[in-house]
């Protein structure tokens, strides 16, 4: 293994490499002066102490699109919108539901600190400041909650038991 054994009954010729044209160069996505801008705008973010990871950077460069699963995209259909608005109001209807009623509640997970990534900066730089907190973070759900009606309840943070400091609640909102 990682070596090649000469093989003398494999031509020459077998193995030819393709080649490119001198005059050709490799098609660019980006002109020159997008370039240029963005490099500066990533050095300039360095210097901020808010550098991009490598992936953000190119999330900046090329916009991602994100996936759908092929059931999703061919079962969202306007006849399918239709008969589950029909639903909806037969159900509202049937049980004397008003938007005010109809909730949507939602929980997601948030570190107190966050780890930082590795960062683009110039060539050949070696120290990269960036802004991070000293402490160990613990994770906090927030759960969120939104009526049909545009009412709102505040968000509710929960925290573990073992490790809550009355100080993680500043700037928060009141209640």
């Amino acid at each position: 293994m990682g070596y090649f054994k000469e093989s003398s009954c494999v031509e020459e010729n077998t193995c030819l490499g393709v080649a490119y044209p001198m005059d050709e160069s490799p098609r660019q996505v980006f002109s020159s002066t997008q370039e240029d801008s963005s490099k500066k705008y990533l050095l300039q973010m360095v210097s901020l102490f808010y550098g991009y990871s490598p992936k953000d950077v190119r999330r900046l460069a090329y916009e991602y699109a994100e996936p759908t699963s092929l059931g999703r995209a061919t079962s969202f259909n306007a006849q399918n919108v239709i008969v589950f608005f029909d639903k909806l109001a037969e159900v509202m209807d049937k049980h004397g539901f008003s938007a005010s009623d109809i909730w949507n509640v939602d929980e997601t997970g948030v570190s107190t600190v966050l780890k930082p990534n590795k960062i683009v900066a110039a060539k050949g730089k070696r120290n990269i400041g960036a802004m991070a907190s000293g402490e160990r973070g613990t994770n906090v759900t927030v759960v969120t909650a939104v009526s049909a009606y545009e009412n709102t309840v505040l968000p509710l943070f929960v925290f573990n038991r073992k490790q809550f400091k009355s100080h993680s609640l500043n700037g928060g909102p009141p209640g």
